[in-house]
């Protein structure tokens, strides 16, 4: 003998899965999406880090520091000018300049999000800095 409610499922088999469902997608898809973020903070760092190194061997060898970005595309320091992953333009804010050495991010650094510098960086080197990233860009 057969039973009546064999052959599929029904409406409310159907409503129970889609809600748990959309439950299940409510609570991954911020964390996916934050997770994101801190990986593009965490490259954006490592940039800033590299740049910053890259600086100071460039004051070890010429004995001045950098007074703009662009002064590190060279074969020895940068072939390009590593790039934020959201777009954001690094400012180098030179000792030469009153500055305190430090890499700085639009985006992650000084800007938009996240922790602010004790000094800001100077006018001059950003106007500078966005012309190097341009340069080294290929733009």
């Amino acid at each position: 003998m057969r039973r009546r409610n064999d052959e599929g499922m029904s409406a409310l088999d159907l409503v129970t899965v889609l809600l748990v469902a959309g439950a299940l997608v409510s609570i991954t898809v911020p964390v996916f999406l934050s997770s994101s973020e801190r990986v593009q903070a965490a490259v954006c760092a490592s940039n800033r880090a590299a740049i910053s190194a890259r600086a100071v061997s460039y004051q070890r060898l010429k004995g001045v520091y950098p007074t703009t970005l662009a002064e590190l595309v060279d074969r020895a320091y940068f072939a390009v000018l590593p790039a934020c992953p959201e777009g954001g333009v690094y400012v180098l804010n030179s000792v030469n300049t009153g500055g305190n050495g430090e890499v700085y991010c639009s985006i992650h650094y000084a800007g938009g999000r996240g922790d602010a510098p004790a000094q800001a960086p100077v006018a001059s080197n950003v106007a500078t800095a966005t012309a190097s990233a341009n340069v080294a860009g290929g733009l």
